[in-house]
């Protein structure tokens, strides 16, 4: 349903005929006229989503388009970042991509021409990680961004196992959570432009690893609209 209206011509005599178009995973709010693509609607009769992505600049530059305005190669069934069509889930054959579920990466990580995606297990690991005084590298993001006026992440106590175990969570929840678009991506860290990883949850709460996965470089706040 990415070009527009969808139009059911039922003959006037005995002869009914149904007319079913399916869509990968995007529901059609036929009354409306609105597809449900989970975490935005989709317009067909503008071809744009009616609200920005929640992702914001990780989604693309144009935050209300579909599938980087190229529907025979992608899309967004979650309405959050394209997907490439991989032969199963959409039409154009396409082979597996670098971006993953959080909910298969456990056992299925994929694979493109810049590397692998860590499993969940892998990526919970790579936080639990040390860091320096006692403190994990999540312990370490969860110490940095608590202390923050505003911010989403916080602490009960400053004291390292404290920090750690309730750092931990955070992670967890964010990598077990089935809607959470782990990716690969680049991003501006000490005024370089680096490789890393992005996994973000539905929420819009990102965790930061570096370009394999062994190492998490922090906690990302979700984006502001």
């Amino acid at each position: 349903m990415v070009w527009g209206w969808v139009l059911c011509l039922v003959a006037r005599s005995q002869w009914y005929k149904t007319v079913r178009w399916v869509v990968v995973q995007v529901l059609c709010l036929w009354l409306i006229g609105l597809h449900y693509n989970l975490n935005r609607y989709y317009d067909p009769f503008t071809g744009r989503y009616i609200t920005q992505d929640p992702l914001g600049i990780l989604g693309g530059l144009n935050s209300y388009q579909y599938a980087g305005s190229d529907p025979i190669n992608w899309i967004d069934p979650l309405g959050l970042i394209k997907v490439e069509n991989n032969g199963f889930e959409g039409i154009a054959g396409k082979g597996t991509t670098n971006t993953a579920q959080a909910g298969n990466a456990a056992t299925k990580p994929s694979t493109n021409v810049t590397g692998t995606i860590p499993t969940v297990d892998q990526l919970s690991q790579a936080a639990a990680s040390a860091n320096r005084n006692g403190l994990t590298d999540a312990g370490r993001a969860l110490q940095k961004h608590g202390g923050r006026e505003g911010s989403v992440y916080t602490y009960s106590s400053q004291k390292s196992y404290v920090l750690n175990k309730e750092a931990q969570n955070i992670v967890d929840d964010i990598l077990s959570n089935p809607k959470t678009v782990i990716i690969h991506t680049t991003a501006t860290e000490n005024k370089q432009i680096i490789k890393v990883i992005h996994a973000t949850a539905p929420d819009g709460r990102t965790l930061r690893f570096n370009e394999d996965g062994t190492k998490l470089i922090g906690f990302r706040e979700p984006s502001k609209k």
